[in-house]
């Protein structure tokens, strides 16, 4: 509004915020190094730039999406709590979990440092602290709803009202995809924690008990990674929490790695430069956010098939953006932002969306599968069928016939 902009904007205005968000996790992250580790700052700040950076991240650092935003409170709470770890008094309490609250309130899956915090209490016996927990957390959130309203805790916790549907399916496709951006640290991870279990996991000090609840609180973001609509944004923490862990056996003097761990970790560290290679030089996945052949395909498809005006994308993943569709004020694209698993159990002719169709009021209809199974989902007595596209799967194209 300040700038005179069109909602178009929108997501490019979100891209910048991530990108700013993703700087402040980077030197955030970069201040729990420093707190751990008396490294050169410059070593530091490489091993930084390439955890926020780096394949795991990768364009999640420019997206429209919260978990950069997320992450920085999250990780400021981390470092807050390590700095002050053996002198957390009540104020430096309250605001670490004040802090904690607002990443919380960016996305309900920020729960790794506050079950941390409050698990190293409990194991302590710091009740008082315990309690001043609770009160805090649980205050902020109780007059978030207030304020609210009910709906909104309907909406952020059961997904708008309709549950949220987990799928083994899935969570193997994330794991998979977090796993080979992960293989230089993930897999070393997973050896040592067998093969040095004793010396991997020394309690030697509050900051390495820290650590170590950290790093066992972050594997239940494995949880939410077999929701449907999940990707590998949900492993960050735990990614972090690795690496930051990790880091402390490279640099601890005391602490010799065998042959064969070396081998090890230099074999992986090789495989994932490889990968890394084959996407830098167009063999696997993308270097811009631009490239989605599918949608050019489509794009394509509509300029041959003269379709212009204001139309309806049927939940199609990305064919909605907005940097994509070329939208305008003159030509808007209207979408559903549905999960198709949300609307499973809903009587599709309710939906206000089935109406606007079935009155004609959109020049044209992109709807995924065959004329038939689009006719099935809607009422289109008002509209032409002209044609298919077929990019990764078949659009049916039905234009307005008044």
């Amino acid at each position: 509004k300040l700038f005179f902009l069109n909602d178009l904007w929108i997501p490019t205005l979100i891209r910048l915020l991530t990108l700013i968000f993703s700087f402040l996790s980077f030197i955030t992250l970069f201040s729990i190094l420093s707190e751990i580790y008396k490294l050169e700052k410059f070593k530091l700040f490489i091993l930084s730039f390439i955890i926020i950076f780096g394949p795991v991240t990768g364009f999640w650092t420019i997206s429209a999406k919260p978990d950069f935003n997320y992450l920085f409170f999250e990780l400021f709470a981390f470092y807050l709590s390590l700095k002050y770890l053996d002198k957390l008094n009540f104020k430096i309490l309250i605001f670490i979990f004040f802090i904690l609250f607002l990443s919380f309130s960016t996305k309900q899956t920020s729960v790794v440092l506050l079950l941390s915090l409050f698990f190293y209490l409990l194991i302590n016996q710091n009740f008082k602290k315990i309690f001043i927990f609770l009160l805090t957390f649980f205050s902020l959130n109780a007059l978030s709803f207030y304020i609210l309203g009910n709906e909104a805790f309907e909406n952020i916790f059961l997904h708008g009202g309709y549950g949220i549907e987990l799928q083994f399916n899935h969570f193997l496709l994330v794991f998979f995809d977090f796993l080979s951006k992960s293989l230089h640290v993930f897999i070393p991870f997973i050896a040592l924690s067998f093969l040095r279990t004793k010396k991997f996991f020394n309690l030697q000090n509050n900051k390495s008990k820290f650590l170590i609840i950290v790093l066992l609180f972050s594997l239940i973001q494995v949880i939410p990674s077999f929701h449907i609509g999940s990707a590998v944004n949900y492993y960050f923490i735990f990614y972090f929490s690795v690496c930051i862990y990790m880091f402390n056996f490279f640099c601890n003097k005391d602490f010799n790695f065998n042959q064969t761990e070396k081998k090890l970790i230099i074999f992986f560290n090789l495989i994932q430069v490889c990968l890394i290679v084959m996407v830098l030089s167009g063999i696997k996945g993308n270097t811009t956010p631009y490239e989605y052949k599918n949608v050019k395909k489509f794009k394509q498809c509509l300029i041959d098939k003269n379709v212009e005006g204001k139309g309806f994308l049927d939940n199609l993943k990305y064919y909605r953006l907005p940097w994509i569709s070329n939208q305008n004020d003159s030509n808007p694209l209207i979408v559903t932002m549905v999960y198709e698993i949300e609307t499973k159990e809903i009587d599709i002719e309710e939906r206000p969306i089935f109406k606007v169709i079935k009155n004609g009021k959109f020049d044209y209809l992109v709807i995924k599968g065959s004329q038939d199974d689009a006719k099935i989902k809607y009422d289109l007595n008002k509209y032409n069928f002209i044609g298919n596209c077929y990019a990764n799967q078949e659009l049916s194209i039905f234009i307005n016939n008044y």
